[in-house]
């Protein structure tokens, strides 16, 4: 139980400080921040004076208090390790390839790496990672958070999030996909066109009048015919293919 309760009291310790920093960075708001570290230091200070208090020799544990408690310190170190390695691995490492847009020096290693499958050449990689970056730091929407990480060399996980961010024009990214002519569809991006199609028929109700499965299918396997670069140059060849799916897929 002991042990338990020191694993759970760092977990709380290095998760809440993270997301207190990440907060901070967003924020800039000294009282959201003094209230967030005072609750992770109330909840550790519990945690760590329950573990370290002495009981009466005569008083035991449940078995199933120090099953739970058991089960709670496996899951602690699990999650504090799984940390200490998303840590290790966030670590910059040297860069080959940057881009410098706005003040703000962007590695590009992380996106170039990625985009192998998607173009023959490294130029076309290369290109294409630099309208990304140039995109992104142009953007007046981004927080400060968002721009250390552009800057930190995180560019693919930040777009994945600003996928979720009503306020981000996606479509500025999709021009560098459609002056892409060289690109290739990956089985990666085909998979990531159909989970994002199944998301926006769910947020915007459609899943209701049309089978999502059926119709993201239709979709994926008449987009896939054709060149990523034609497919984000412009609405109408989308907008045809959704009418045709609409047909086969409505409930």
């Amino acid at each position: 139980m002991h042990i338990g309760k020191i694993l759970l009291a760092i977990l709380v310790l290095l998760t809440g400080g993270s997301e207190a920093a990440n907060m901070w960075r967003e924020t800039r708001d000294p009282l959201s921040l003094a209230i967030a570290v005072l609750l992770i230091t109330l909840l550790c200070g519990l945690l760590l004076r329950s573990a370290f208090r002495r009981r009466d020799p005569s008083f035991s544990l449940s078995k199933g208090s120090k099953v739970v408690w058991t089960v709670i310190g496996v899951v602690a170190a699990m999650s504090i390790l799984g940390q200490l390695i998303e840590f290790v691995t966030s670590i910059p490492r040297s860069t080959e390839y940057v881009v410098e847009v706005n003040g703000l020096r962007i590695p590009i290693d992380d996106c170039v790496n990625g985009s192998a499958n998607m173009f023959s050449t490294k130029e076309e990689q290369i290109s294409f990672c630099t309208c990304m970056a140039t995109k992104l730091a142009s953007s007046n929407v981004l927080t400060e958070y968002e721009r250390t990480s552009l800057t930190a060399g995180r560019m693919t996980q930040l777009v994945q999030k600003l996928k979720n961010d009503p306020s981000f024009d996606m479509v500025s990214l999709s021009e560098c996909m459609a002056e892409s002519e060289g690109a290739k569809w990956t089985e990666g991006m085909v998979e990531q066109v159909k989970k994002d199609c199944i998301t926006k028929m769910g947020k915007e109700g459609s899943d209701k009048e049309y089978d999502p499965e059926q119709f993201c299918d239709c979709l994926v396997n008449k987009v896939a015919q054709y060149p990523p670069s034609i497919i984000a140059s412009g609405d109408s060849v989308l907008v045809k293919f959704q009418e045709e799916c609409g047909v086969l897929s409505k409930r």
